[in-house]
């Protein structure tokens, strides 16, 4: 189970380009977040992985997951690689709310059959 807060959540989908989703996860319900995380740690156990055989980046992880929840379908990041000045930035954010915690749930019924198809491995 992924846990992390919503201002980190925030960062990697900025860093990642993603400023219409990042905008959406600073509003988003306990609810809505906690669906992106158990996304996204479905998407590190059983998505792509980069060909050198190393793990998918957890920020990249939870950015993907980010705007699946948000558009309601799988994509491509806007950025294959993140920004670190960009996600630094948002982290740094000291808005009152964006050290919210967040748990993903137990269970990957947050995962629908459209994300599983585009990011199952081969």
């Amino acid at each position: 189970m992924i846990s992390t807060c919503r201002g980190l959540m925030v960062a990697a989908l900025v860093s990642y380009g993603e400023e219409k989703a990042a905008g959406w996860a600073r509003k988003a319900s306990v609810e809505e977040l906690q669906r992106t995380l158990t996304v996204a740690e479905w998407i590190l156990h059983f998505g792509p992985h980069p060909k050198s055989g190393a793990s998918m980046l957890i920020d990249n992880a939870v950015a993907l997951a980010g705007v699946y929840v948000h558009e309601g379908s799988p994509r491509d990041l806007s950025r294959k690689r993140r920004d670190l000045r960009a996600w630094k930035q948002a982290r740094d954010d000291d808005s009152g709310v964006m050290g919210q915690a967040v748990k993903g749930a137990d269970n990957y019924d947050a995962v629908g059959s459209d994300a599983r198809s585009f990011w199952s491995r081969e």
